[in-house]
């Protein structure tokens, strides 16, 4: 992204800030953590990422491909950043829309190079950070690896009087430390 551009939309930060809010406020909240009253202390931080790794394209690691918006791999469908993330693209795609209106005009190849590299940062933040939260949610379907495997049936000769721990541990375990302390505590 050229580097004017750049300049732009980081003067345009507190107007893009003021859309990111208004457009969570027009949503209404899935869930208590949708809250945009709670979202909203999100955009700042979320700004800044994306307006720093705009600025250093050579730090990120570039995406496989161009992640749809609002793709995401939340199988519940509760995640709050959710509607963060939607109204924060929608706000920077507006704000480099009027930003590339309002300096020169930059050709159509230079628009769409502007327009692509902004949704892959983006885009690449949100997935990871919608990932990062649906690591955490309650009703994710848990995954076992396989089942545990079935105990083999006691020997005929097996002692039924056997303890429940190894021997090594019986011998922690046989007499209880001399007085009040524990041995070489003291």
């Amino acid at each position: 992204m050229q580097a004017a551009l750049l300049e732009a939309l980081a003067r345009r930060a507190p107007a893009i800030r003021a859309r990111w809010a208004d457009l969570l406020r027009a949503e209404p909240a899935a869930s208590p953590l949708a809250n945009p009253e709670t979202l909203v202390h999100l955009v700042g931080w979320t700004l800044r990422t994306v307006l720093r790794r705009l600025h250093a394209p050579g730090t990120r690691r570039r995406p496989r491909r161009l992640h749809a918006r609002g793709e995401s791999s939340c199988p519940c469908g509760q995640n709050p950043l959710r509607a963060h993330f939607a109204a924060g693209e929608q706000a920077l795609q507006e704000a480099l829309v009027l930003s590339q209106a309002e300096g020169p005009h930059p050709s159509p190849a230079e628009r769409d190079a502007a327009l692509l590299e902004l949704n892959l940062v983006f885009r690449d933040l949100a997935r990871r950070e919608m990932t990062a939260f649906c690591a955490l949610c309650l009703r994710r379907p848990r995954q076992l690896a396989a089942p545990p495997a079935p105990r083999p049936p006691p020997s005929p000769g097996a002692r039924r009087d056997s303890p429940p721990f190894p021997a090594r541990a019986r011998r922690r375990h046989a007499a209880p430390p001399p007085g009040p302390f524990p041995a070489g505590a003291g």
